[in-house]
């Protein structure tokens, strides 16, 4: 989970540098979703509750 946050969110950081050329908001830090954030935490809480029994 950490390397998929730490890759998503380098990947949204790259397009300022203009190092990426794709259109306007076609690639965008998943992170920036209130889906995204949510899901991570569902599975995050998940995860921990399994792993705790």
């Amino acid at each position: 989970m950490f390397l998929f946050i730490f890759v998503s969110n380098w990947s949204g950081a790259l397009l300022p540098w203009k190092i990426i050329e794709l259109p306007h908001g076609e690639l965008a830090a998943p992170t920036n979703d209130i889906n995204t954030t949510v899901a991570l935490a569902l599975l995050t809480v998940v995860e921990t509750s399994i792993l705790e029994d």
